[in-house]
């Protein structure tokens, strides 16, 4: 009686590491999609950003940035941030 010689699978290299991939680029997809929402939104005005959340603007808005800058107060904040900073490195 002869022994049956049963074939040996072995898996690609590529195949192995299509695990690490698929996860990898799940992961760049979870870390990206909402920085590309954030860049997006920026620019585009409030009903815009409603009624398409992840679509480009229709047209850019760079007034968003003046208005909060003059809204939030940002430049005494900025300069706030300045003097506890220098203190900090100084110190």
């Amino acid at each position: 009686m002869s022994a049956l010689a049963i074939p040996h699978r072995t898996f690609s290299p590529r195949l192995a590491r299509l695990p690490g991939w698929t996860v990898l680029v799940c992961w760049t997809a979870a870390v990206l999609l909402p920085l590309y929402i954030l860049v997006v939104s920026c620019f585009k005005t409030t009903a815009e950003i409603y009624d398409n959340r992840l679509g480009l603007p229709q047209s850019w808005a760079f007034d968003n940035f003046v208005r909060a800058w003059t809204r939030a107060d940002l430049g005494h904040n900025f300069i706030n941030s300045l003097i506890v900073t220098g203190g900090a490195v100084i110190l």
